[in-house]
């Protein structure tokens, strides 16, 4: 378990010299989540909330998923063109502590296909249970603050924990700590030697009203390449599948009877500098 002075993982006393820059291989592993939110997608699915939803925190912060197509080779097997298979995501709530104050979070988690003409369901009657879990921290005020991609399970190796925080956040950060630590590229990144796993990806703006964030991911569903606010330019070139899916609420777990299951991280509060003010 990682531990950090007070609430945040602020800058620590007695520090005398950077740290050392990371091996090469991990700083090419960690530039790559930076260079993929640049990323454009020529061709993507779309996926977003029933309109019928019951206009509830949940659903108001609900994301819109955004996968990539990648394009068709010569003579193979696609879905067709404005074809994306139906998800549904079972969500859950909670409230955690950051110091003195509470904030709520909303975990998102939803089974995905293994082929391009298997759906969800079909994939879990074959007895697949590859999922994508996301988690987001809410401000005061119910916007989205940070968003985690968690790991599909233990024994996860695509990379470091993936967050991407809001532009309100980052800027309390900088007020507080001032540039970015050596060898990352956000204030509110932790030093490098103290949590080398983890990786800020990106900024996004704050929404102008509580809505959820564009969420993107590659086409293998492994990589959250980018979260944007509705509020942003799109990347993304045409729309070629448009479905919705369905949001349900998980009181006691999934519909087995289980619960949302993915490894969790760290306490947020020894995984970031925090500022003292959050959003």
């Amino acid at each position: 378990m990682l531990s950090c002075a007070g609430w945040g993982c602020g800058p620590r006393p007695g520090s005398v010299s950077p740290p050392d820059a990371p091996p090469p291989e991990q700083a090419d592993r960690l530039d790559d989540f930076y260079y993929r939110t640049e990323r454009y997608f020529i061709l993507a699915d779309f996926h977003k909330p029933d309109p019928w939803l019951e206009p509830d925190r949940p659903t108001l912060v609900a994301p819109l998923i955004v996968v990539e197509r990648p394009a068709p080779e010569p003579d193979a097997a696609t879905r067709p063109a404005g074809e994306a298979p139906r998800l549904t995501l079972n969500y859950a709530e909670a409230e955690t502590h950051f110091g003195p104050v509470l904030r709520r979070q909303v975990t998102f988690q939803w089974h995905l296909p293994t082929g391009n003409n298997q759906t969800p369901s079909e994939s879990l009657s074959c007895g697949v249970v590859n999922s994508a879990t996301v988690r987001f921290t809410l401000t005061e005020v119910g916007a989205p603050m940070i968003v985690e991609h968690m790991p599909r399970d233990s024994s996860d190796s695509t990379g470091p924990l993936v967050i991407f925080v809001s532009r309100s956040l980052e800027t309390a950060a900088l007020k507080q700590f001032g540039e970015p630590l050596p060898h990352r590229r956000f204030a509110c990144e932790p030093p490098i030697d103290s949590v080398p796993e983890l990786v800020v990806a990106g900024v996004f703006e704050d929404p102008p009203d509580m809505s959820g964030p564009y969420l993107y991911f590659t086409d293998d569903w492994q990589f959250l390449t980018n979260v944007i606010c509705r509020c942003s330019p799109s990347q993304v070139g045409d729309f070629v599948g448009n479905e919705y899916y369905k949001l349900v609420p998980l009181a006691n777990g999934d519909p087995a009877g289980g619960s949302l299951s993915f490894p969790d991280p760290s306490p947020l509060t020894e995984l970031l500098r925090l500022p003292d003010a959050l959003p």
